[in-house]
């Protein structure tokens, strides 16, 4: 007949053993999901980054399109002041020269007055985009953040199953 303490211990190391065995696999689980979730920090941390640089690209086109229009516009008003002078010399309104003056001078406001307003629009979509990489860059300090903690917990999880596995190694 067995002695019974040795039946107890033999029960108990069979309990250990399979508790071990089921911490096993699920640490095996987790640092499958930690690798994964390393995996799919790193392909958000690229996008926010292509993001970025689509955006960073939008603001520079913006930019120039906005130098060219305001250049535009100081050409206008340019020639605007040189109508004006020439409105003035042919007597004003009451001439068929000044008449036809005051129709370019009407027109080419009429142009300044577009082109601040283009201006204006082109600024609050330059507005919008430089908001849109703060918010990207933003969204990248995160994803860094995330993929420092994943590294740390991945890291936490390999030295936690080494660790079990030289204990069940041990006992067996």
């Amino acid at each position: 007949m067995a002695d019974p303490i040795i039946l107890e211990v033999d029960a108990n190391l069979k309990g250990i053993n399979a508790k071990l065995n089921k911490l096993d696999k699920q640490l095996e689980e987790t640092g499958a999901t930690a690798k994964k979730t390393g995996k799919d920090i790193g392909g958000a941390y690229g996008q926010a980054a292509v993001n970025i640089k689509k955006a960073e690209t939008q603001i520079s086109s913006l930019n120039k399109t906005i130098n060219e229009q305001e250049k535009i516009t100081a050409d206008f008003r340019i020639e605007l002041s040189r109508l004006d002078s020439a409105f003035k010399k042919a007597g004003g309104s009451g001439s068929v020269a000044g008449q036809r003056i005051k129709k370019q001078m009407d027109s080419l406001n009429d142009s300044i007055k577009d082109n601040v307003q283009s201006i204006k629009k082109l600024k609050i979509d330059r507005a919008s985009s430089q908001q849109s990489v703060r918010a990207l860059k933003s969204q990248q300090r995160e994803v860094e953040k995330l993929g420092r903690e994943s590294k740390k917990t991945t890291g936490i999880v390999d030295k936690l199953g080494r660790r079990l596995i030289t204990v069940f190694a041990a006992r067996q």
